[in-house]
């Protein structure tokens, strides 16, 4: 009950983040500042993933204290020192631009239904095709999704120092993206599975961040708020699906789910690419 009513209590956490990024960085720098948000919150997966391990069972409760203590700490830096994005007298208006975030909302519930599902494609394809036995295939999951983490974290973190069309770095992370996941479905080993989850990992580093950026720019700064709502239920729609999915098209054929998100990304960098020969964009 608790964890569910924490969950529900941050939920509005990396909408509202991602609301007052775009509307507190110029357009100069909100690529900039997307990734410097994705990588802060990758970086919070993997250290609360390893607070876990450390802590364990033994110092389970410690643990909860420990992160209520920094929630708190944090909760009372941002009051203090984050200004308020948004006019006080600002009156709001109805969300009205809807039409032109379609695309940038599917390509989040894409790129976050794929990456939900191979967590359990990926324990099936160690103990299926590279015959590991299930405690070890756990392990080892483990491992390959955190290597695909750390590898997004320093990419969007290498972000903050591009200054290339917000396009063009979509087009790449979509693009490296699809050749991760083809090669992943011809794994013939451990580290080759390892090496191309790491690359795809770096393609989503760059793929997630353009998308937000481009999504901010699809309405006006007094909307950031509910259009960042609408992305975190589409990040949550995709993580609730992925499995699902995942699962079902493994017991298809084992590659079917590589290939069929590979096409999908290859569509999304299609799509980029279009948008960047027909949309100019001042920087």
């Amino acid at each position: 009950m608790s964890s569910a009513n924490s969950r529900r209590l941050s939920g509005g956490l990396k909408p509202a983040t991602q609301a007052i990024v775009a509307d507190t960085t110029p357009v100069r720098q909100r690529l900039q500042g997307m990734g410097l948000m994705g990588a802060s919150f990758g970086a919070g997966t993997i250290i609360g993933g390893l607070i876990a391990i450390l802590s364990g069972s033994t110092f389970l409760s410690e643990s909860y204290i420990g992160l209520a203590l920094l929630m708190f700490g944090s909760a009372v830096w941002v009051v203090v020192s984050v200004p308020e994005s948004r006019d006080s007298e600002e009156k709001s208006v109805a969300f009205t631009k809807l039409f032109p975030a379609l695309p940038y909302l599917f390509a989040t519930i894409s790129a976050l239904t794929m990456y939900g599902a191979l967590q359990p494609i990926t324990s099936w394809v160690l103990q299926d095709l590279l015959l590991l036995p299930p405690h070890q295939a756990i392990r080892f999951t483990g491992v390959i999704m955190m290597s695909s983490m750390f590898a997004m974290v320093a990419c969007q973190l290498v972000l903050l120092k591009v200054r290339f069309n917000f396009y063009a770095i979509k087009t790449m992370g979509a693009l490296v993206t699809t050749t991760a996941l083809l090669v992943s479905a011809s794994c013939d080993s451990l580290w080759h599975l390892i090496a191309s989850m790491t690359v795809l990992g770096m393609g989503l580093g760059l793929f997630l961040p353009a998308n937000l950026a481009l999504l901010s720019l699809t309405t006006d700064h007094h909307q950031q708020g509910r259009l960042g709502g609408l992305n975190g239920m589409c990040q949550g729609i995709g993580l609730a699906i992925g499995p699902v999915v995942g699962n079902f098209l493994y017991q298809m054929w084992y590659p079917l789910p590589y290939f069929l998100f590979a096409t999908l990304f290859a569509l999304l960098a299609f799509h980029g690419h279009k948008s960047a020969r027909t949309i100019e964009q001042s920087y």
